[in-house]
């Protein structure tokens, strides 16, 4: 009780001293990277919101050559800096990169890709890289495959159930190309390789994706190198031995792309299959003893990836991200204000869950997203508001300023730009009724019925900031707050909801917007 009354004291003191779509995804700002031609995003993992990295490469252009550099950058929880890394130079100069990044620490961060060389022939050939970061700098782990050939070599995924049981997936060739399960026991490397397939014991392969859901249970897919096949590649681990895991098929030529654990007896893999000059996508589902398809999603969604919080399931693609709830994949975010995007990859970092992908053609601008946790937007039951009437730019953090922006961007209430005033009102309760309001007649676009979500009780609620000039469709207003640095405030729970206000000389409208329910953060 007396955290509570300290909670709201310090909330009342602050409430008085005065855009992405509704989703729970924000945008990141990345830094410029100096004299890159392209920039390209491969993967993402963190410890916590303040603790985050994200890997891949970047080209510069000289004269009659290009060269291709590893990237890394790490995010603070403020601002996002780039980590300069070691890049290995071979007869042909840098051409390196970062595929996979897996942190445990902020002084335990491990990175993995490829770097290439010249051959005898001089064609280019690529060997594994792998480097750790313990906190102020980089080792060099790996930066070869110690195989007879030493060429075609590369890791493309990081997997693990703890800092002492890593593993590093791609393929090396030993005369073919080997599906390869590099693992880490805290102190050495170990070169293990998938069983060849029964049937083609020989063919190129590789391992793209991992899940570990125990030391003793991991599973491993991929498929052919570069082109789709007619064999299964889906490998279970035991931790001591692997073994191919028949039922997740196709009767066309087809790969595994990604794999992703919820538990034990239930593991879902992604891949792809041609069908005639198209490609569809196939989605398997193990329940703890054997393969089955899985319900897709609707059409329009085409998925690349897949990615367990540990609790919920996602999938990203061209498009956006859709969440299984159990029964089918809804939709998590549209990406509205992008062209073409496609998320590639996601990955977590504490409460929040960071997604990354390009946009725009080839090659494509890179982007990333965050979904922080204690976020969720809510539309009127029975009422009606504005889509997107109320939209987050910053979350609230102890120290930060918060940010919401208020506005009617599809213009459904046809409000008088420059005439109307938005109100952002802050309450630490929710109307009665919650998830739901209280109905409002008159309130919604158009004069309809509209709810009120939030408690307005004087000393429950206050309105944030004063009210401002909303300037038309194209510009939501922004609405901040300063979060003091209070740690008592941590995990309380705040519910907002906006109000446009056009005063004419005749009439007045008022109408209410969508809600966000907030969980202050540290």
């Amino acid at each position: 009780m007396a955290t509570g009354s300290l909670r709201h004291r310090v909330l009342l003191a602050c409430l008085g001293s005065t855009a992405l779509p509704a989703q729970q995804w924000l945008p990141h700002t990345l830094p410029q990277v100096p004299s890159a031609a392209t920039v390209t995003l491969r993967d993402v993992d963190g410890t916590a919101p303040d603790d985050v990295w994200v890997v891949g490469s970047y080209t510069v252009n000289h004269p009659g050559y290009t060269v291709q550099n590893t990237l890394a950058m790490h995010y603070d929880g403020v601002a996002w800096s780039i980590v300069p890394a070691p890049n290995p130079i071979g007869p042909g100069g840098p051409q390196n990169q970062f595929s996979a990044v897996k942190a445990f620490a902020p002084d335990d961060v491990w990175v993995a890709g490829s770097w290439y060389t010249l051959g005898g022939n001089w064609l280019p050939t690529s060997d594994l890289y792998v480097a750790h970061w313990d906190g102020v700098s980089w080792t060099p782990m790996v930066t070869t495959a110690s195989s007879p050939n030493g060429s075609g070599h590369g890791i493309t995924d990081i997997v693990a159930s703890g800092p002492d049981d890593i593993w590093f997936l791609g393929n090396v060739v030993t005369g073919y190309s080997q599906a390869l399960a590099l693992h880490w026991d805290g102190s050495s490397f170990q070169f293990r390789y998938g069983p060849p397939p029964p049937a083609t014991p020989g063919a190129n392969r590789i391992f793209r994706s991992g899940a570990v859901i125990a030391g003793n249970d991991a599973w491993f897919v991929g498929g052919p190198l570069n082109y789709m096949g007619t064999f299964s590649y889906l490998v279970h681990s035991d931790g001591s031995s692997m073994s191919i895991v028949p039922g997740a098929t196709s009767s066309n030529t087809y790969l595994m792309t990604s794999v992703a654990a919820l538990a034990t007896n239930d593991v879902w893999v992604l891949g792809e299959e041609q069908v005639g000059s198209n490609l569809s996508v196939l989605l398997w589902r193990w329940d703890g003893s054997s393969w089955n398809q899985a319900p897709q999603w609707q059409s329009g969604f085409h998925a690349h990836s897949l990615h367990s919080t540990g609790k919920e399931l996602l999938a990203g693609g061209l498009g956006g991200i859709q969440r299984w709830d159990g029964v089918a994949w809804r939709n998590e975010t549209t990406l509205a204000g992008y062209a073409t995007p496609v998320v590639q990859v996601m990955g977590n970092a504490g409460s929040s869950v960071f997604a990354i992908g390009g946009a725009g053609g080839v090659p494509s601008t890179p982007f990333l997203i965050e979904r922080v946790g204690g976020i969720t937007v809510r539309t009127p039951c029975v009422g009606i508001a504005p889509p997107a009437s109320m939209v987050v730019n910053t979350p609230p953090r102890l120290g930060q300023a918060w940010s919401v922006a208020i506005g009617d961007p599809s213009n459904a209430a046809q409000l008088q730009p420059g005439m109307t005033s938005s109100f952002w009102v802050v309450s630490w309760r929710p109307a009665p009724g919650h998830p739901c309001g209280v109905t409002m007649p008159g309130t919604g676009f158009g004069g309809r019925l509209a709810e009120l979500l939030v408690d307005s009780s004087p000393g429950i609620a206050a309105v944030i900031d004063s009210p401002r000039v909303w300037n038309g469709p194209a510009t939501s207003t922004t609405h901040l707050m300063q979060v003091p640095v209070v740690p008592a405030l941590v995990g309380m729970s705040l519910f907002t909801q906006g109000v446009l206000l056009e005063v004419g000389p005749m009439s007045l409208s008022v109408v209410l917007t969508n809600a966000i329910d907030f969980v202050i953060g540290s």
